[in-house]
């Protein structure tokens, strides 16, 4: 039997969701979130094994429900140079250096994690950006290097 989301709204604002559905929906990835995002943003903790297998919901599911890091899931979310990148960007708010290597896997998240986590010249990048010129073009120019 498939639950619809908003069969599934009605159940949450009538306090009737029990242990069976939500176990459930810990199992169905899209509408795990869609109840941590739209229903009831509080954790979830039957989902958050679902979660951490995807970087986007794990770092979605950290800025937006956990309001922080989620460090059970940061080994998950660096493996994705973009979900790294937004990571540092929006939950640490700063450098996340051991999710480095996995950065510079990817010209714009290298680009855009120099320009604005780093704020200064990253010289591991300056050894790959070159590679794809229109982001080392505005590499260099945000950083004065032309």
């Amino acid at each position: 039997m498939k639950i619809t989301p908003d069969q599934i709204a009605a159940l949450d604002r009538c306090k009737f969701l029990n242990k069976r559905i939500k176990t459930a929906l810990a199992k169905d990835y899209p509408l795990a979130m869609l109840y941590v995002t739209d229903i009831n943003p509080n954790r979830f903790p039957e989902a958050e094994p679902l979660f951490m297998t995807q970087p986007y919901g794990a770092s979605r599911y950290a800025r937006d429900v956990i309001k922080g890091r989620w460090p059970e899931a940061e080994p998950y979310i660096m493996k994705s140079p973009i979900h790294a990148y937004h990571y540092a960007h929006d939950i640490i708010k700063g450098p996340w250096p051991e999710a480095e290597p996995y950065i510079l896997k990817n010209y714009i998240s290298m680009l855009y994690y120099s320009m604005n986590i780093l704020k200064h010249r990253w010289l591991e990048a300056e050894k790959i950006l070159p590679n794809e010129s229109k982001y080392w073009d505005t590499y260099k120019k945000h950083f004065g290097l032309e």
